[in-house]
């Protein structure tokens, strides 16, 4: 897991420390399941957000993901 793709939402701050966190509690590997949403125009217009669910999909199968927040 390479934690320089991770914001707050997903990983935690400090950053560094949340991800080992993460990697000493978490049973599965975790795959990349964050990823932008948004548009961009011909004129560089645009608005992006980060979206932080997500679904693997294989076959007739799909593996959901889906965060709880922790504040």
């Amino acid at each position: 897991m390479s934690s320089s793709h991770f914001i707050p939402a997903v990983a935690g701050v400090p950053r560094d420390l949340a991800c080992n966190q993460i990697r000493s509690l978490e049973t599965l590997i975790r795959p990349r399941y964050t990823a932008p949403i948004g548009w961009i125009d011909g004129k560089g217009n645009g608005e992006f957000a980060v979206g932080i669910r997500s679904a693997i999909l294989a076959g007739d199968r799909a593996r959901l993901f889906a965060g709880a927040g922790v504040v």
